[in-house]
């Protein structure tokens, strides 16, 4: 089995903590998105998953990487580490993301769905550019789900070849059923002249407005 986490679903809340100023120590109080990282939670640890990739925050030995014997890019830290590296200086409060919730895979867990096509791996050198990406994101609401679509789709394209989602741009749609239609596109919906880029976009605003948001007329 793997459990991972979802990173770029802001949930409609936000995480109120709160900073002192490091020069007059005044308290102020700032809100951080929260991320819906998937349906389950681990028994016995925090809520909270904290979340930093900045290099500055890793030679100051704030948090340790995500997984034990991995010296990636991306590292965890408690909420205090995170709250101290702010009020220091060190960091901002968009440096991190706050996940709740965790997903899980069986049977064969991640591997296998990365073996089967149905995730692809970020390359190391990419992951500072979607992080970048995903740092934009603000809580969900209702005037802000389309950027916020549109922020969920930059991440991803960040994460892969630029050449090859310009290629995806640039794939034609037929007009319509009939004289040159490729019943082999696989990039059309079959049977039909509906893009499968288009279908999982239009199901990815349904999910995210009644899920995350709770309002499914704005999914429509």
């Amino acid at each position: 089995m793997t459990a991972g986490v979802i990173l770029n679903l802001s949930a409609s809340k936000g995480l109120d903590i709160s900073i002192a100023e490091n020069d007059s120590g005044k308290k102020r109080t700032i809100t951080i998105p929260l991320r819906y990282g998937g349906a389950y939670t681990v028994k016995g640890q925090t809520s909270y998953l904290w979340l930093h990739a900045k290099d500055s925050l890793r030679d100051a030995n704030v948090g340790a990487p995500i997984n034990d014997d991995d010296d990636g890019k991306i590292y965890k830290c408690s909420q205090e580490q995170a709250i101290q590296a702010i009020e220091i200086g060190v960091a901002a409060p968009t440096d991190f993301l706050v996940v709740t919730g965790i997903s899980c895979w069986t049977s064969g867990g991640m591997q296998t769905e990365v073996s089967e096509g149905l995730f692809e791996v970020v390359p190391t050198d990419y992951v500072d550019r979607v992080w970048s990406a995903l740092q934009t994101q603000e809580v969900l609401n209702h005037t802000n789900i389309m950027k916020h679509l549109a922020l969920i789709k930059e991440a991803w394209k960040a994460g892969g070849n630029s050449e090859d989602n310009q290629n995806e741009t640039n794939i034609p749609v037929t007009d319509g059923i009939g004289e040159g239609f490729d019943e082999d596109d696989e990039s059309l919906v079959h049977n039909s002249d509906v893009k499968v880029s288009k279908l999982s976009d239009d199901a990815l605003r349904s999910w995210v407005a009644t899920f995350l948001l709770g309002a499914p007329t704005l999914g429509a």
